[in-house]
């Protein structure tokens, strides 16, 4: 069986809980709607896992262009002047356009050259191709536009989060959660008569059925979390006492049974070491809803 990693949906391992940018929560509330403007399951399940499962992978064009967004909306954010470094056909090319290459790394007049070329170029693509460019500056700037209202919505919702509203997660999604971690083995056997016969030679001790059970992890002596367990078995795990031997499982490739080695209580970690994440997962779902909810308002025809 393959090594068993601890699973994205454990709750509140620091390992575990999401350490998102906030621009990447964008994708996560859209990914996370149906067309209707819904959450797409309607289930209430963890949210950490779903923001670790829809992490969106971005191309290198889109992440250059959320860095330019973050830096120019830092820079409005302070109601600075824009600094005119070069005007190119009556274009203007501001510092702040070249202020994430060059903080980056990339030489200031390198960055400058590169910013002549783009001036350049788009505008004799503009007047070459005036419906392709048209139809690239709509979806650019819906994808601008997009990013910027989700960083001043995760801005505004991160203010609303309250102490208190982090102690009632605490109390209701972190301190009781089951934190039992577990040791254990199985044998997979073709039907169900044999697994019931090892099943039984088990519970019986004897050596010749034990010396066939074989660690779950690849890793021998490994402690999992009942949610780290395949094939959804840490509930049968749960259930059982150190030296129990489960019923025959039926699997699709098989009958299983499971031995549970032994069994250790943890503690759920101390607020204060997973405020942070706890603020992060509630404006997570704070603004799924907020996406939701103008979607709702929206006219959405799919074709």
């Amino acid at each position: 069986m393959k090594n068993v990693r601890p699973a994205v949906s454990t709750l509140i391992s620091l390992r575990c809980l999401p350490r998102l940018p906030h621009l990447l929560w964008a994708s996560l509330a859209i990914s996370g709607l149906s067309a209707c403007g819904k959450p797409s399951d309607g289930s209430t399940e963890p949210i950490a896992s779903s923001v670790a499962n829809a992490a969106p992978t971005k191309s290198a064009d889109a992440a250059k262009g959320t860095a330019g967004l973050a830096s120019g909306v830092q820079k409005a954010g302070a109601a600075k002047t824009p600094v005119i470094i070069a005007i190119v056909d009556g274009q203007n090319i501001t510092e702040d356009e070249i202020a994430p290459a060059v903080q980056s790394g990339v030489d200031r007049a390198i960055a400058l050259d590169r910013a002549i070329n783009r001036a350049v170029t788009s505008r004799a693509v503009r007047q070459e191709h005036a419906a392709e460019a048209e139809r690239l500056l709509e979806s650019a700037s819906r994808e601008l536009l997009s990013q910027l209202y989700i960083q001043k919505a995760t801005q505004r919702l991160s203010a609303a989060v309250s102490d208190k509203d982090i102690q009632e997660f605490y109390d209701r999604r972190v301190k009781a959660d089951d934190y039992r971690e577990y040791k254990a083995e199985y044998v997979l056997v073709a039907d169900q008569q044999a697994a019931e016969e090892l099943a039984g030679d088990a519970r019986r001790g004897e050596k010749k059925a034990m010396a066939r059970f074989k660690p779950i992890t690849d890793q021998p002596g490994q402690w999992l979390r009942a949610r780290d367990f395949p094939y959804g078995l840490g509930q049968i795990a749960s259930r059982m006492k150190a030296g129990d031997v489960s019923k025959p499982i039926a699997l699709r490739n098989g009958w299983f049974v499971l031995v549970l080695t032994q069994v250790r209580d943890q503690p759920p970690p101390a607020l204060e070491s997973v405020k942070t994440e706890i603020r992060n997962i509630l404006v997570s779902e704070a603004l799924v809803k907020d996406i939701a909810a103008i979607r709702q308002k929206s006219r959405i025809e799919l074709k």
